[in-house]
C-alpha cells in the first residue's frame, strides 16, 4: 500500500512539473515585467538588457512557428531562461541583497547602543568594523549601478563580484549580530550588584547565627 501511495505521489509531482504552452506563456509575461522594472530601477544597464530582450524575443517569435508542441515548448523555455542566467539573473539578486544588507546594518547600529548590551572594547571593535565593511560594500556597488559597463561580459563578471562582496558583508554582520546578542543581559546594574551584595551578606549572617548555635548547644 505504501509503494502504491508513494507511485501516485511521483507520478502527481511528474505531471506537475512538467513543462506546458500555457506555462511558459505565464512565465514569459513575468520575465517580461521583471525586466522592465531592473531598467528602471538600473538606467545605465538598460542597453544591455535591451539587447538581452531581444536575444529572447528572437526566440519567442521561433518557438510561435512551431507546430509539435513538445519542440515548441522547449524552445519557449530557452526563451524564458535567457532572464534566469548571466548578468541578467545576477542583477536581479542585486536590489533584494541590498535591501536585506541596508537594513541588517540599521539594526545592528542600534542595537550597538541599546541599554541591555554590553560589549567588550575588542567585541565593539570587531561589531563596528563589520557595520562599516557593509556600508562600503553598498556604497561601491551602487557607483556600479549607477556607471553601467559596456559589454555582457563585464556586467556579468562586475555584478556577481558585487554580489559575493555583498554576501561576504552579510556573514560578518551576522556574526557581529550574534556577539551583541550573546552580550544582551550580561551588563549588571548598580542596583542588581546592591540586591546581590544584600542577598551575599544575609546569607553570610545566617550562617555565622547556625555556627554560634551550634556552639552553645555543644557547650551545654
Amino acid at each position: 500500500m505504501k509503494k502504491l501511495t508513494l507511485f501516485l505521489l511521483l507520478i502527481v509531482a511528474l505531471i506537475a512539473c512538467k513543462k506546458s504552452v500555457e506555462g511558459e506563456t505565464a512565465t514569459w509575461e513575468s520575465n517580461k515585467t521583471k525586466l522592465k522594472k531592473l531598467k528602471a530601477s538600473y538606467p545605465s544597464f538598460a542597453e544591455l538588457l535591451d539587447k538581452e530582450l531581444k536575444n529572447a524575443e528572437a526566440k519567442w517569435k521561433e518557438a510561435q512557428g512551431i507546430s509539435n508542441e513538445e519542440e515548441k515548448i522547449k524552445k519557449m523555455s530557452e526563451a524564458n531562461y535567457t532572464f534566469n542566467q548571466g548578468f541578467v539573473y545576477e542583477l536581479g539578486t542585486l536590489e533584494t541583497k541590498m535591501e536585506n544588507l541596508s537594513r541588517k546594518s540599521k539594526e545592528l547600529s542600534n542595537s550597538i547602543t541599546a541599554k541591555d548590551v554590553n560589549l567588550s572594547k575588542s567585541d565593539l571593535k570587531t561589531v563596528i568594523a563589520a557595520n562599516d565593511e557593509v556600508k562600503e560594500s553598498l556604497l561601491s556597488v551602487e557607483k556600479l549601478l549607477n556607471k553601467g559597463v559596456k559589454s555582457e561580459d563585464k556586467a556579468y563578471v562586475s555584478i556577481k563580484d558585487a554580489n559575493k562582496s555583498l554576501a561576504d558583508a552579510e556573514i560578518k554582520l551576522d556574526a557581529a549580530m550574534q556577539i551583541i546578542n550573546e552580550s544582551r543581559g550580561t551588563k549588571k546594574t548598580s542596583k542588581d550588584s546592591s540586591a546581590s551584595d544584600k542577598k551575599s551578606s544575609n546569607e553570610e549572617n545566617k550562617d555565622t547565627t547556625k555556627v554560634k548555635k551550634k556552639k552553645k548547644t555543644t557547650e551545654k
